[in-house]
């Protein structure tokens, strides 16, 4: 009976197999996230150009919300339908936020005029995550447009 117990102990016959089983289920869980966050990443990047690209559009044209969206999705190269584009106006006199129909602040300075500009975008990954999805990029912008 201890020789049974000894061979046992000793055969290793079968551990690499084992192993590799282990690494193996390991790395087929890993490889998809960090290609999805590879993605991601890219993506975040690609978001943050496009949105200068809406900036600089913004800029010249502050109440052309379409040539915006347009110059946004155009540089994003996304498909137009998966992202989301919205743009919001405020005023401010003295850093303090007052209503855009103000004539003029203290001392007879008009009100500083600031478009933010956020986009959104989720891509296509390997994995499906549960909602909310954690790898959809958002990102924003605030200017002084007058």
């Amino acid at each position: 009976m201890t020789y049974i117990r000894k061979n046992l102990r000793s055969d290793c016959s079968g551990a690499l197999t084992v192993e590799m089983a282990l690494v193996a289920a390991f790395t087929f869980f890993i490889i998809p996230m960090v290609m999805d966050l590879a993605t991601v990443i890219s993506n975040q990047m690609t978001m943050r150009s496009s949105l200068r690209a809406g900036t600089q559009i913004a800029l010249v044209q502050p109440s052309n919300t379409t040539a915006i969206r347009e110059a946004i999705v155009a540089a994003s190269g996304f498909d137009s339908e998966s992202v989301t584009i919205s743009t919001s106006t405020f005023c401010e006199c003295d850093s303090i936020v007052v209503s855009c129909s103000t004539e003029s602040c203290s001392a007879g300075v008009t009100p500083a005029t600031f478009m933010t500009i956020t986009a959104s975008y989720t891509p296509e990954t390997i994995i499906t995550y549960p909602e909310p999805n954690p790898f959809t990029v958002n990102k924003s912008t605030t200017i002084r447009v007058r």
